[in-house]
């Protein structure tokens, strides 16, 4: 924003009242006395004018700084006649007494004393882009009743930064499973006494996680969005679909001095999601071998993502009846939450490098058996979620799901008859979702 000041380091003549008595000759000889009158009220005023944009319906923020100095009385010179040439009798330079900041208004509105002088006061004033305001300026003098000003105007932004990266001046990307970090702050900074925000961010976010309470872990974590984290100057959350679009704040600011002011600031941002491809059913069935009644279920699939990471699959698994029995509900299938196989030394999935192709493939391999006594009945309904998590291994970032798919099973087998039946049908393709695995028990290996 553009400001301009039409008038500063303004002398104000406020109930200037003074009298001077000449005493000369007269053009006869005789002896002359004239008395000059100065007699004038008035009241400064500066104009302030804000160029550029705004966002619709918001204000743009002017810093207002003053200081005012009283003239002591001698120092109002005029020539004469006083009466005729008022209008050229100016007072020279500024005042020389300064006033204490709790003797000046700006507006009716009280100054705050700057950290580095007691003698400066500000404030803060809304301005529509492109507007003009009078910007009324009042003295209490505690020696004369004349006295000049000095206001200086500096324009406030509210810049939104999404990890540190100004949206003002630029469009990032990010990743889903990436913690985006949003801050508004102003420039320069000012003070204020309490503030009401609230955040408006695009589709899709959590900005919350919660575990749920089991007998046993690990636990499933919960996700959603809570509404009050979005009204701080600083909230965070993880994208898990979408493509970004424009995050906003809007404000009320109570001000040190008691009156409030609405501000407002956008930018925008991008939001990139990995995709799936390439899937394959690579095995599936069961086989005897008395005692025990194997399954077998392999798949793979390729996740394309321009970020590196991590990918892995979490597995549900859930059975009415039978060895695997979770009484129809959603039970994790493994000792972690995301499946062992992939990599079975930290549970953290598979690493996944941009530019390695040999890591954009993860494998599945499940090999459900029991033991026959005398008979097994293996019955169950899986569900796989395909994962990412972008980043490094301990920092903010969280899995999301790329896509899911399932797989079933039911089979039987007696150690005297050996199989009754047995059915085990290869994986279904994945379907592209964002659905975060919850369950309500484990089932581990």
């Amino acid at each position: 924003m553009t400001l301009h000041i039409v008038a500063t380091n303004t002398p104000e003549f406020c109930a200037l009242n003074q009298s001077v008595t000449e005493t000369g000759n007269d053009d006869c000889g005789g002896i002359s006395h004239r008395v000059s009158t100065l007699s004038r009220t008035a009241e400064t005023k500066i104009e302030l004018v804000a160029g550029g944009l705004a966002p619709s319906g918001a204000s743009r923020l002017v810093l207002l700084k003053a200081s005012a100095d009283e003239y002591p009385s001698f120092d109002v010179e005029y020539w004469d006649p006083a009466p005729a040439d008022f209008a050229w009798t100016p007072f020279y330079g500024g005042g020389s007494i300064p006033l204490p900041v709790s003797a000046l208004l700006i507006n009716g509105q009280p100054l705050i004393a700057t950290a580095t002088n007691a003698n400066v006061g500000e404030t803060l004033i809304a301005l529509p882009a492109g507007g003009t305001q009078d910007i009324a300026l009042t003295a209490y003098p505690t020696n004369q009743n004349h006295y000049s000003f000095n206001v200086q105007a500096q324009d406030v932004q509210l810049h939104i930064l999404a990890n540190g990266i100004d949206l003002s001046t630029n469009t990032p990307e990010f990743c889903v499973g990436q913690q985006v970090i949003f801050t508004a702050q102003f420039d320069p900074p000012i003070d204020y006494s309490n503030i009401v925000a609230h955040w408006h961010l695009p589709d899709k976010y959590v900005n919350e996680t919660n575990q749920s309470f089991l007998l046993e872990s690990p636990y499933p974590t919960v996700y959603d969005i809570n509404q009050d984290l979005l009204t701080n100057l600083t909230t965070s959350c993880w994208y898990v679909n979408g493509t970004g679009g424009t995050v906003s704040i809007g404000m009320d600011l109570l001000l040190p001095d008691g009156h409030s002011i609405p501000v407002a600031a956008k930018g925008n941002f991008t939001v990139y999601r990995p995709t799936l491809s390439n899937f394959q059913a690579l095995d599936n069935g069961f086989t005897w071998n008395s005692p025990t009644l194997q399954g077998q279920m392999d798949w793979s699939t390729t996740i394309n993502s321009k970020y590196d990471g991590f990918i892995g699959v979490t597995q549900l698994l859930n059975a009415n009846g039978g060895v695997y029995d979770t009484d129809g509900e959603d039970f994790l299938d493994g000792n972690t939450e995301i499946y062992g196989e992939p990599n079975e030394t930290n549970g953290l999935g598979e690493i996944y490098v941009t530019n390695n192709i040999a890591t954009h493939t993860t494998i599945f391999d499940d090999n459900p058996s029991s033991v026959a006594a005398p008979c097994v009945n293996m019955v169950a309904n899986f569900k796989d979620y395909i994962r990412f998590k972008p980043g490094v291994a301990g920092d903010t970032n969280i899995w999301i799901t790329l896509g899911t798919n399932g797989w079933t099973m039911d089979g039987q087998a007696c150690l005297v008859i050996g199989t009754s039946y047995t059915n085990l049908p290869p994986a279904s393709t994945p379907i592209n979702t964002d659905e975060f695995p919850e369950w309500v028990g484990v089932r581990h290996e």
